[in-house]
């Protein structure tokens, strides 16, 4: 567009009240997320994180970030700070998870400040960050409180009092009610039961609390055997992919759920230390937990069908009990004729049926 259509596209913008329509930026001149990255940690005399520049965006002028999770990367204060203008460049960033990084208030209390004016941030996560208290506490309230796209904040293992968690909790619910819960994105998930089993077998390995496993932690839950002792070695190898004598959470995850990417590793961790508030040390529940009433209400309709009271119900009583309460036209087609079912196929149809008998 020339300079002088540009100036009457302009013009006739302002009879309605629109913004301005400004030349395009030449995209090639524009640093990349990993080039601002590189160039503040340079103004802060620190070394950029190899495993976070691996992950920003490398083409310039390209500032389409959705989420961060640094869960996996240990950047402490300086490395989140050296982030913030990474952070700012990235106008659609919904989700910032910085758990188990060293945090403490000061750099909480900055960061606040940045995200206050932040048109997307609707999640943020601080768990495990152990030194964060009450200045921390007061400004992700104040936070709350002025940018109300902030519809969850995770404080788990915090310093943070419980009360003033609680006032963080009464914000985020009225923010939550205004614009709605964050949707999480669609990705490979490990099934619930099998992380926190994960979970719990890898705290039960990780002896000194370090949250790292290190080879003699490993080995010592295998025989003295030489030949047991070879292959604890060998799997732990397998384990340490990055070779650093120690295996994380996220390596752990990652051998046992090989056909994953990384990115699902994480995403995996962020969903379940975020979302839930299962304790992995617990009985596991079941993937689909129905409540008391719910539970109540079943059994009900079950005793009703259940016209012989043997605790099971046949076809023939699903059938009768289901034409008296719904109006299915098909439903002989459904069901198919009882008659027609082997003695198997009544039985697996009784033993779906028969968990719902609560009494």
């Amino acid at each position: 567009m020339s300079q002088a259509s540009s100036r009457a596209v302009n013009e006739t913008f302002k009879r309605y009240d629109i913004a301005e329509l400004n030349p395009a930026e030449d995209m090639s001149k524009l640093p990349s997320c990993a080039d601002i990255y590189r160039s503040s940690c340079g103004s802060m005399g620190i070394k950029p994180n190899s495993a976070l520049l691996d992950v920003l965006p490398k083409s310039p002028g390209t500032y389409n970030l959705l989420q961060l999770n640094l869960s996996a990367n240990y950047c402490g204060d300086k490395g989140l700070l050296s982030l913030m203008p990474v952070i700012n460049k990235n106008k659609n960033l919904q989700r910032l998870i910085v758990r188990d990084n060293g945090l403490h208030n000061a750099t909480i209390t900055q960061l606040c400040d940045h995200l206050i004016t932040h048109p997307a941030i609707c999640v943020l996560d601080l768990s495990n960050n152990t030194h964060l208290s009450i200045d921390a506490g007061m400004a992700l309230l104040s936070l709350a409180k002025k940018n109300t796209h902030v519809r969850r904040l995770g404080l788990n293992k915090t310093s943070i009092s419980p009360q003033l968690q609680k006032k963080i909790t009464a914000v985020i619910t009225e923010n939550q009610k205004k614009h709605g819960i964050p949707k999480l994105t669609s990705q490979n998930l490990i099934p619930r039961t099998d992380f926190f089993r994960c979970k719990a077998a890898y705290d039960k390995l990780d002896m000194n609390l370090d949250g790292r496993i290190g080879i003699s932690e490993f080995s010592s839950n295998f025989s003295d055997n030489i030949h047991d002792q070879h292959q604890a070695r060998q799997l732990y190898a397998v384990m340490d992919k990055d070779h650093s004598g120690a295996v994380d959470f996220v390596e752990y995850l990652h051998a046992g759920f090989p056909d994953l990417s990384r990115a699902d590793i994480l995403f995996t961790i962020d969903v379940y230390s975020v979302y839930s508030n299962v304790d992995p040390t617990a009985s596991l529940p079941p993937e689909d937990t129905l409540s008391i009433d719910e539970k109540a209400e079943i059994a009900s309709i079950f005793r009703v069908y259940d016209t012989d009271q043997d605790g099971f119900l046949s076809p023939k009583e699903l059938r009768n009990g289901m034409g008296k309460s719904w109006l299915v036209g098909n439903l002989d087609e459904i069901l198919k004729a009882e008659d027609t079912l082997s003695i198997d196929e009544k039985a697996e149809i009784a033993s779906i049926l028969r968990v719902y008998d609560t009494d």
